[in-house]
């Protein structure tokens, strides 16, 4: 199955770090944009940083569904 952003809404793989002590930690505001609309396509494949100062964003399985007004800046390489 392949899911596609609409609208609105971007579809995040939250990243996952691991230290060198074992301790794996997510982070709850950053990740790989994996789909989005059209409109919003140049950020698949992309680490964004979006807010989540209390708010609880819907799941898809692993995925976080973010609106594009929440996300505040992405990663290019240069």
């Amino acid at each position: 199955m392949i899911l596609r952003g609409c609208g609105e809404w971007v579809l995040v793989e939250t990243e996952q770090t691991s230290r060198n002590s074992g301790i794996i930690s997510k982070a709850d505001n950053k990740g790989k944009c994996l789909s989005s609309s059209k409109e919003y396509e140049y950020l698949v494949g992309n680490t964004v940083y979006f807010d989540n100062t209390g708010t609880k964003y819907q799941m898809i399985g692993t995925l976080t569904v973010v609106p594009f007004s929440k996300i505040y800046a992405y990663e290019v390489e240069e």
